[in-house]
């Protein structure tokens, strides 16, 4: 799997994964959020990683048509599982954001940074503690709702983790 990987990821560039789903609507940051966090990246020379859920794939041909260049890894191996497909990708990725979700569970791994965005749940309680997982929650914008942490304190803390 990390043979067929290297095939897609080249060594010259920089990653940023996305999982943009959850598998209850409350958990999910508004994909336009995460189009224009994408957005943002790809300007300062970041190609960008997909991992979708069975919920996710209406949204493909919108994050396709934003994205031309974006990477499915899912969509172009076929002898491994999803979740094999995404944890091994994590070798691969500079960071990765994501709601909490299955993905996100998949996407802790030690070898990239991870941002996860929470709204109504617990992020203690569903995030291990790990300095390169960095939650971030919408009470700290005085809500539970999961869209009202801005984009640009997600782009600014991704910057941050980043480096």
């Amino acid at each position: 799997l990390e043979n067929k990987l290297r095939k897609i990821f080249t060594k010259n560039n920089n990653y940023i994964g996305i999982a943009p789903g959850a598998g209850e609507k409350d958990k999910i940051w508004s994909i336009d959020n995460f189009i224009e966090v994408g957005k943002y990246f790809e300007k300062k020379s970041y190609s960008l990683v997909f991992f979708l859920g069975p919920s996710e794939k209406k949204i493909k041909s919108k994050i396709f048509n934003v994205f031309p260049k974006a990477l499915f890894p899912e969509d172009m191996i076929k002898d491994y599982s999803g979740t094999e497909i995404v944890i091994a990708a994590t070798k691969f990725l500079s960071c990765a954001i994501t709601n909490d979700s299955g993905a996100s569970h998949m996407l802790s791994t030690k070898y990239c940074p991870l941002i996860k965005l929470f709204g109504p749940k617990d992020a203690n309680k569903f995030t291990i503690s790990d300095k390169r997982i960095l939650t971030i929650k919408s009470d700290k914008f005085g809500s539970k709702d999961i869209n009202e942490i801005p984009v640009n304190y997600v782009i600014k803390k991704t910057e941050e983790f980043i480096k």
